[in-house]
């Protein structure tokens, strides 16, 4: 494969077609040996590129958020990042959610007006009022359906999120110079809020099964002793 330094620093000039065709000069037997579903699925599963989205509602900008890629496999962990930082409204509490779209073909649907089943797989909640940055770590699960579209269902995922925010703008706690390293701050008892939320479409593939068949083996307990 090309040296990772020469490929990060083709990729940071901006050199992508080059990248494309010396991978190809170099390497043509890899090429030949993989066949082009298999090669095109570990294209889109490691690609190196980066997306950012910036999150704002009616009021302003709330985050910039960044996902290093929208292709995954059963097992991998999907991980994002927040930067609250150049944001001009306060955003209180975010969540993410893991979710599966199934939805039947207008044809062979039981009712005229069923609705796309949405069924949740993992769920990211935290509290970021004051915080510069954060990130979240959502695992795709082994035992579910990658994606798929057949003339009577289609199979589709996508990330929900939603956020809490504030209509003022809410300051920070101050400590005084002369103040003790024990400062105890109380959050506001009521706070006026906006929710909005936004889907984020996804791809999830299928993975070795020799993995799944791994992992498989091993049973878990749980107990809990009071």
């Amino acid at each position: 494969m090309i040296p990772y330094s020469l490929y990060s620093a083709l990729r940071l000039t901006g050199a992508l077609q080059y990248v494309t065709a010396l991978h190809v000069c170099l390497f043509p037997l890899y090429l030949i040996c993989v066949p082009h579903h298999l090669s095109l699925d570990m294209h889109m599963t490691f690609d190196l590129t980066t997306d950012l989205f910036n999150i704002t509602n009616m009021r302003g900008k709330v985050a910039k958020f960044c996902i290093f890629k929208t292709v995954y496999r059963l097992g991998e962990d999907i991980i994002g990042t927040f930067n609250f930082s150049e944001g001009d409204i306060p955003c209180i509490q975010y969540s993410v959610s893991l979710q599966s779209e199934e939805e039947i073909q207008q044809g062979y649907q039981r009712h005229p007006d069923q609705s796309i089943s949405v069924t949740g797989h993992g769920r990211h909640l935290e509290s970021c009022l004051h915080t510069a940055s954060s990130h979240f770590s959502l695992p795709v699960p082994l035992n579910v359906t990658p994606g798929f579209s057949t003339d009577i269902v289609t199979l589709r995922w996508r990330l929900h999120f939603e956020f809490v925010t504030s209509r003022e703008p809410m300051e920070p706690p101050t400590v005084l110079q002369n103040q003790s390293e024990v400062t105890l701050w109380t959050g506001a008892e009521h706070v006026d809020v906006d929710t909005f939320s936004w889907n984020l479409p996804i791809k999830v593939l299928p993975t070795n099964p020799a993995l799944t068949s791994y992992v498989s083996q091993f049973t878990g307990t749980n107990s809990i002793n009071i």
